[in-house]
């Protein structure tokens, strides 16, 4: 399988019960990747349609796997794609030590992309975990000699004009009367609709209210937006304009994923919703 070099392969999947941050922070670190070396293919088992379209649009090749995510079959196929790239990214929890091993023997190095500290052993030659909570002595015993550490904030996998938005977020928010309600693209728990029902208890002026129903129940968030004493927009499928959003928000209700870290260095207050313990030490820190 003949990829044109230097490229970087990316292996990450996306749909409404794994959520879209492993694809959408795979394709900030895309976009920096084309900037300087090259061309970017993205190889997924599952993938949004609003996510495709992005990738899509930036010029990143995608690969649709015919293979559940994580078995023998995804690894073998990626390792026969990746013995032609210059790095390869694995970023999604299914991706276990033993399949590591099996793309490993492409000869390519590669990073894998981590949340949770101390769960798992890995077999790469870098390793990123952008949370704070995140220190080298957490993966003393789990990495392999030689692996280099990528830890901490200033790693993140951002958009590259998030600080030019930080500039304009910042000095347009004087009041906090635009809420934008965002739970990921796996909210499978109605928590956007808990969120909805809660914002309806604050009175005073009327808030406006923005909510991102990627993963969430639309038709039950429109009856609640109906009955709602704010005004409120429900936002069916998953947008593409994610940070423009939260530049222009002044308060947000968000999970602990990739939107919280945009949120985050836009200086954007947040009401963080835990869905996983690693979203409350995101929020902790």
């Amino acid at each position: 399988m003949t990829l044109k070099a230097p490229t970087l392969l990316i292996r990450a999947d996306s749909s409404l019960s794994i959520g879209s941050g492993h694809i959408s922070r795979c394709l900030n670190l895309a976009q920096a990747w084309q900037e300087e070396s090259g061309p970017v293919l993205l190889l997924a088992a599952e993938i949004t349609p609003t996510l495709a379209h992005r990738a899509e649009n930036m010029g990143v090749g995608i690969v649709r796997l015919p293979m559940t995510r994580g078995s023998p079959g995804d690894s073998e196929l990626t390792a026969g794609y990746a013995e032609n790239a210059w790095w390869l990214v694995l970023d999604g929890y299914c991706f276990d030590l033993q399949y590591q091993r099996r793309v490993q023997r492409s000869g390519t190095p590669t990073l894998v992309l981590d949340d949770v500290v101390g769960e798992r052993h890995f077999a790469c030659q870098a390793l990123l975990n952008q949370n704070a909570h995140a220190r080298p002595d957490n993966y003393a015993e789990l990495i392999p000699e030689g692996c280099s550490l990528l830890l901490g904030p200033k790693y993140a996998l951002l958009p590259g004009d998030m600080k030019s938005k930080r500039v304009h977020s910042l000095r347009s928010r004087n009041r906090a009367d635009r809420i934008l309600v965002s739970l990921g693209g796996g909210d499978n728990t109605d928590a956007a609709a808990f969120a909805l029902a809660a914002l309806d208890g604050v009175r005073g002026a009327p808030l406006t209210i923005t909510v991102l129903a990627a993963g969430s129940d639309p038709q039950k968030l429109r009856r609640l937006a109906e009955s709602s004493y704010h005004s409120v927009d429900i936002v069916e499928g998953y947008v593409t304009d994610m940070p423009q959003r939260l530049a222009t928000a002044d308060v947000a209700v968000i999970g602990g994923g990739t939107t919280s870290w945009e949120a985050l260095s836009l200086g954007l207050p947040s009401a963080i919703w835990r869905f996983r313990p690693t979203n409350w030490k995101v929020a902790s820190r």
